[in-house]
């Protein structure tokens, strides 16, 4: 065991707390009811006797970093232990971390999981899925949940809104007027799209991730490059409400209902 391997396996286990804090901020699963923390990292189960000299700068070193020594970060359950030929020693039983807060400053994550909590929330306050479709959602558009953005609650609010609102008119459900910017809509059409037609619900886990993506690889910066597709002018033409009228920089929100979505016209 040492502070390499830990650092690793701690990484490693970021997947499976994303699901998990997905589901929580869902309402799928209840962190009173099932606790994720604490969490344990590593188990040490090996046999300590006359190589424990062998370990012992890997366990010094290993304790120094520790919550136990720094008050922050990872935390260690010691235990004595009697060997042949070192007396009685204490031994790393398990490495685990307390809370969320020790594991995310840890692994260098607690600001993006913070906005993505947010997020979700926001979109499940609104209604935009129910739960298990956002969570589906959500696993699958991480990258899109933690971008940093000016005012994002106001953002995920706006986002669920069109979304919400856009399902009610395919429904045939009554709505009212839609108080979102049109430059808002359009900057973000294909996200409020995406929303509309969520990821079916699968049993299986998902591996949602944190890392930023390349430039070469970012949306945004591909479709600035090139001409639009053929999916994007199809969305344009089924969609006729993504497409916003141009308006001057310096207006101001208004409150908008788009004729193409109304009752007499549905999508």
């Amino acid at each position: 065991m040492t502070i390499e391997e830990i650092k690793h396996n701690s990484v490693q286990m970021l997947t499976d707390y994303l699901n998990r804090t997905i589901d929580e901020a869902c309402g799928i699963v209840s962190a009173e009811e099932d606790p994720y923390f604490p969490l344990t990292v590593m188990n040490n189960t090996s046999r300590f006797s006359d190589t424990l000299r062998d370990h012992a700068q890997d366990m010094v070193d290993i304790f120094l970093h520790s919550k136990n020594k720094t008050g922050a970060g990872y935390s260690l359950e010691m235990e004595s232990v009697n060997t042949r030929s070192n007396g009685r020693r204490s031994i790393i039983r398990r490495v685990y971390f307390e809370n969320e807060n020790d594991y995310l400053d840890y692994v260098s994550v607690h600001p993006k999981v913070a906005v993505l909590k947010m997020a979700v929330t926001s979109l499940k306050r609104e209604e935009a899925l129910d739960g298990k479709s956002l969570s589906a959602w959500a696993k699958k558009n991480v990258r899109e949940l933690t971008k940093n953005r000016p005012e994002p609650t106001a953002f995920w609010r706006n986002i669920a809104a069109c979304a919400k609102w856009l399902s009610q008119s395919r429904n045939g459900e009554p709505q009212g007027n839609l108080s979102v910017p049109p430059d808002f809509i359009e900057a973000n059409k294909a996200l409020i799209q995406s929303l509309l037609t969520p990821p079916e619900v699968s049993s299986s886990r998902e591996n949602p991730s944190l890392e930023d993506e390349s430039p070469s690889e970012n949306p945004a910066v591909k479709e600035k490059k090139t001409a639009k597709t053929e999916s994007v002018e199809k969305q344009e033409r089924e969609y006729p409400a993504f497409v916003a009228p141009p308006i001057e920089p310096s207006s101001r929100p208004l409150s908008v209902r788009f004729r193409s979505l109304s009752a007499s016209s549905p999508l």
